[in-house]
């Protein structure tokens, strides 16, 4: 479009246009480089299975030691014992094994009712149809 225009110019149909035309940096962009990828080595058959947790304890004898343990906490279970309480490391095992005693009620708590509900009851008047007096005093 600016070629067209300057040509038709007679003035600048002669001379150089560079000053006009638009000035472009040339950039060079490097291109990544391709990965090559190796080939693997073809084998026939899988790995060979990892033995799992309970085939190393079979191996070592941890699991029946351990079926062992269970069973006698199984039966020690039913009878309230505990293991804290055979290794002796329970320090609240002898306040769990003696009975809990009953407060009882002193003879003053049993005054201090009967005076409320006295008071209660000088409260409450029956000539005006049920209703409460406040007392001041």
């Amino acid at each position: 479009m600016m070629k067209k225009e300057l040509e038709k110019d007679p003035t600048l149909a002669r001379k150089n246009w560079d000053r006009f035309l638009p000035k472009f940096k040339k950039k060079n962009v490097k291109q990544k480089k391709v990965k090559t990828k190796e080939k693997k080595t073809f084998t026939p058959f899988p790995p060979p299975r990892q033995p799992s947790k309970i085939d190393e304890q079979l191996a070592s004898g941890e699991f029946i030691m351990s079926l062992k343990k269970n069973h006698q906490r199984g039966q020690m279970a039913p009878l309230g014992v505990s293991n804290r309480e055979i290794q002796g490391s329970n320090p609240f095992s002898t306040t769990l094994n003696e009975p809990r005693k009953m407060d009882t009620k002193s003879e003053d708590d049993n005054k201090d009712m009967a005076a409320m509900a006295m008071s209660l009851k000088a409260g409450y008047s029956t000539e005006k149809g049920g209703v409460w007096e406040a007392k001041i005093g």
